[in-house]
């Protein structure tokens, strides 16, 4: 929750919850301006199981960037785990697309995703 980039300070990150009421169903890492000061960068994005597949997730990232976008910033960025099925289907559906860029993070291979807002 604490983790940041390099050149990057705690202003700049956000952790956000979504609830339904009172039931937290989604949570966001969000960093503003990274890696450059027109684009924000998700760092996580996770949805409660018996929230997904109805819309929520997509609902909840549509609001989030159209609020980016509102706020000056012209990208979203991303990295998902290189062969998780699930997670590069809901982004792609979402409207990123593939950077041609991988980081090796040790234990798994990130694979950077984008969307012009």
């Amino acid at each position: 929750m604490k983790v940041l980039p390099p050149g990057k300070s705690g202003e700049d990150k956000f952790y956000v919850g979504f609830f339904d009421g009172s039931m937290l169903i989604a949570v966001m890492d969000l960093i503003l301006k990274y890696p450059n000061d027109e684009t924000a960068f998700i760092g996580l994005f996770m949805v409660d199981s018996a929230s997904q597949g109805k819309g929520t997730g997509t609902a909840i990232i549509e609001e989030c960037l159209c609020f980016l976008k509102r706020k000056g910033l012209r990208r979203a960025r991303l990295g998902f785990a290189k062969g998780n099925c699930q997670s590069e289907a809901f982004w792609t559906k979402n409207g990123f697309v593939r950077t041609g860029e991988e980081v090796n993070n040790g234990s798994y291979t990130a694979v950077v995703m984008e969307r012009v807002l």
